[in-house]
């Protein structure tokens, strides 16, 4: 029987450790992720390099805008999308992300876009804005004695709305997380990473407290 237990506890483990290699290898598999785009002149960087961090991560990542079909951004690269800003609900996603770019200001003043901001806080889920983006969380009223960063273009405004501005880089306060333009595009989504990481389950394996071997 002492065998039986022993060979049971050593797949066990084996299994662990397999599994555990691969999720090392995408630390995010199984988290979603929607990054929200305005409907021209997104900032590419701030897209595309966050975006292809997350997925060689394995993370599911969808893009939505207030349209459906090819946007074009700021340097003329384009990107589709085939998800409504309307029908999202930020209990089916882990983090929720508005993309910068001259663009973006299309959703400051946006009750569907403060919406969305204001459900994914309340439901705690991840939410992240770069660039000029985190207006629409200032505006949405999420940011008040939050620290927090946009472009630097928009500071005035972004302080008259009762966030505690720091400057350039990124920066994260509870659950949201903010930078102020595309050279921080990759630490942004480092930081967002290691959010959706602290809500990872960890393996637990229930195996035998002490094994006798003869």
């Amino acid at each position: 029987m002492k065998k039986i237990f022993l060979f049971a506890f050593l797949t066990s483990l084996i299994f662990a450790l397999s599994s555990g290699a691969q999720d090392a290898a995408q630390p995010l598999k199984n988290k979603n992720i929607i990054m929200i785009i305005p409907d021209m002149n997104f900032q590419e960087d701030e897209l595309f390099i966050p975006e292809a961090y997350f997925k060689k991560r394995g993370a599911n990542v969808t893009l939505a805008s207030s349209k459906i079909g090819e946007h074009t951004g700021m340097a003329g690269k384009t990107v589709t999308t085939e998800t409504l800003y309307l029908d999202i609900d930020p209990v089916n996603y882990d983090a929720v992300i508005f993309i910068g770019g001259t663009g973006s200001v299309q959703y400051w003043d946006d009750l569907i876009a403060h919406s969305i901001v204001k459900n994914t806080v309340g439901k705690k889920k991840i939410l992240g804005a770069i660039c000029l983006a985190p207006m629409t969380l200032a505006n949405a009223g999420v940011l008040k004695d939050k620290n927090a960063t946009i472009w630097s273009d928009a500071k005035d405004q972004f302080i008259q709305k009762g966030a505690k501005y720091q400057g350039e880089g990124v920066f994260v306060d509870g659950n949201i997380v903010t930078a102020s333009g595309p050279k921080y595009a990759e630490q942004f989504a480092e930081e967002i990473s290691k959010l959706l990481l602290t809500f990872n389950t960890i393996l637990n394996i229930n195996c035998i407290d002490s094994i006798d071997i003869i």
